[in-house]
């Protein structure tokens, strides 16, 4: 959600996270400060109680990140790397979780004002979430499903692919879901044997010496390769050729910004894509199971979704607050905490749910 702020020489910032943690501080200790080497940035951790009754729930770090930047969009990133560095190295430190659960302020911490200009953000789940769709006929698939004995390793399909639909993070959704395939992909290989691939023109290996075609069981890269090509059509290899240069990368530790960047994608539309392919290979499976065990035929009712990313929504108020600072030239933390309540009325959306038939 961008913003706008006035003024041309506002240089210093604070950005005020709520941090998700096994761990807060030692009880004598009314905050921490981290101070960047090259005084980039500085970070403040507090710890606050929260409103549940157990101290699981009523206890998280309160982060307040301060930087110079003339320009708050700037700002903004550099501050959410910074924050990200941070937490991942405290993370190794301290071999606890530590994750931003939400972001609760950025304000005008210039030295010397009174009153500070500020947004105070508050984050609303999917106003279209839960969705009316979940039917006694649904319920009945499950059962019918359950007659016949699945394989362990489809069930271990279906483990990971569920946990995929669950992650609220896309590139952790693909990971998910590549997963479920790749299992997939090894139980449906076919007994078929093929020629070795060249690792540049993709053409057939020949052996001199034999003069043959060397031919094995399909390698697990083909096995799936194969499965996609039988589900996807003709746009099979360029699909493939994504996601499998998306999925390397990512395994072996590349910045997911810079994969999307460079392969020119976006994490959400990728593992969506990802997500129904699995889904129907997936479905596909499950089909042949039941036809396989029930000789006289059996319907089944499903839903399909068309996306399965994780939305929220995040509402920012800009307003103009008091500072009453001991000292101005040096505002503390706790000197300034505003607190304003915001609130988002929506109305009842409708059954939005699709359901379908398959023999």
């Amino acid at each position: 959600m961008a913003h706008t702020f006035y003024g041309t020489h506002v240089t210093r910032w604070r950005f005020d996270h709520e941090i998700k943690s096994d761990m807060v501080l030692v009880q004598d200790q009314n905050q921490v400060v981290f101070v960047a080497p090259d005084e980039s940035h500085e970070i403040y951790l507090k710890t606050r109680r929260g409103s549940g009754q157990q101290a699981a729930d009523e206890l998280f770090l309160s982060s307040h990140l301060i930087l110079e930047d003339n320009d708050p969009r700037t700002a903004a990133t550099r501050a959410d790397d910074y924050l990200d560095q941070f937490l991942e190295t405290l993370s190794v430190i301290s071999s606890a979780f530590y994750r931003i659960k939400r972001r609760v302020m950025v304000a005008d911490w210039t030295p010397g004002l009174t009153r500070r200009r500020v947004i105070i953000y508050k984050e609303f789940a999917n106003p279209h979430v839960p969705l009316y769709g979940l039917s006694q006929d649904l319920i009945d698939s499950v059962a019918k499903l359950s007659v016949n004995p699945i394989p362990l390793d489809v069930r271990l399909a279906m483990a990971r692919w569920s946990r995929g639909v669950a992650a609220t993070s896309s590139p952790e959704q693909f990971q998910y879901f590549w997963y479920a395939l790749e299992i997939l992909a090894e139980h449906l290989k076919p007994a078929i044997r093929v020629p070795s691939k060249c690792p540049h023109c993709t053409g057939d290996l020949y052996c001199q010496s034999c003069e043959k075609v060397p031919l094995h069981r399909p390698y697990p890269k083909q096995a799936l390769q194969m499965l996609v090509q039988k589900h996807v059509g003709e746009n099979h290899a360029k699909l493939f050729k994504i996601m499998d240069e998306a999925r390397n990368r990512l395994l072996h530790g590349e910045d997911r910004k810079v994969i999307e960047r460079e392969l020119d994608i976006g994490w959400e539309a990728l593992s969506d894509d990802l997500g129904r392919l699995t889904w129907i290979v997936l479905l596909d499976t499950l089909r042949q199971i039941t036809a396989n065990g029930s000789p006289d035929g059996v319907t089944l009712e499903f839903l399909q979704s068309n996306t399965f990313v994780h939305y929220h929504v995040e509402l920012g108020t800009e307003g103009e607050f008091g500072a009453h600072h001991a000292d101005p030239a040096n505002p503390l933390i706790d000197e300034f905490q505003p607190n304003l309540e915001i609130k988002m009325i929506v109305n009842e959306h409708e059954n939005k749910g699709q359901q379908s038939k398959t023999n």
